[in-house]
């Protein structure tokens, strides 16, 4: 691994371990703990989106321009703006 990516993954695992460690009173995190949270929650958020994508999938018309973002943000809904993208 280079230097920078090693510096991102110890960042990583750090500030992940600050931010475990209060839920985990009984016992010390290490960083291979770390890793392990990092890996869950990236796997649960993966399951999510795929499900969130299936869901779409399912629906006829979810994935228009409209309903993606996509449209003109100068047309509105019974005089409602669209939120602004950032």
């Amino acid at each position: 691994m280079d230097d920078s990516k090693e510096a991102t993954s110890s960042g990583l695992l750090q500030k992940t371990m600050e931010f475990w460690q209060p839920r985990y009173l009984d016992c010390v995190l290490t960083r291979e703990d770390a890793r392990h949270i990092i890996e869950n929650v990236t796997g649960l958020f993966s399951t999510l989106q795929r499900s969130a994508d299936a869901a779409l999938d399912a629906m006829p018309g979810a994935r228009t321009a409209e309903a993606t973002g996509d449209a003109d943000e100068s047309i509105s809904t019974d005089g409602v703006q669209p939120c602004k993208k950032r």
